[in-house]
């Protein structure tokens, strides 16, 4: 009996080290699949996103250069336009006297 039991250990724990051994191959395997496909998805989704988001972004930017073209155009050869910045009115507080300083000596 003994000697049958030990064949069965002989024969059933290599091939269970071997299924093991394949089975945390086949983990490592399948978690870098996982992150080479979420890598993939990751980099075409900024790639269609990006190439849209530069596209309105120049496309603002074309906006803003021909309003600031055409500002520029309504204005006739020899003519002079002055144009002067508001400026905010500031109240000056009184704060006293100004006493220059003097360095005493000990």
């Amino acid at each position: 009996m003994y000697l049958i039991i030990s064949k069965i250990k002989q024969i059933y724990l290599p091939a269970k080290y071997i299924i093991l051994t394949k089975y945390k191959q086949w983990n490592k395997m399948k978690t870098f699949l996982i992150i080479l496909l979420v890598a993939l998805i990751v980099y075409y989704i900024l790639k269609y996103l990006g190439r849209f988001l530069l596209l309105r972004m120049f496309r603002n930017l074309e906006n803003k250069m021909n309003d600031a073209n055409s500002n520029y155009d309504n204005n006739k050869e020899g003519d002079v336009t002055i144009q002067n910045k508001q400026t905010k009115n500031h109240k000056t507080k009184d704060v006293g006297e100004y006493v220059d300083f003097e360095e005493v000596e000990n």
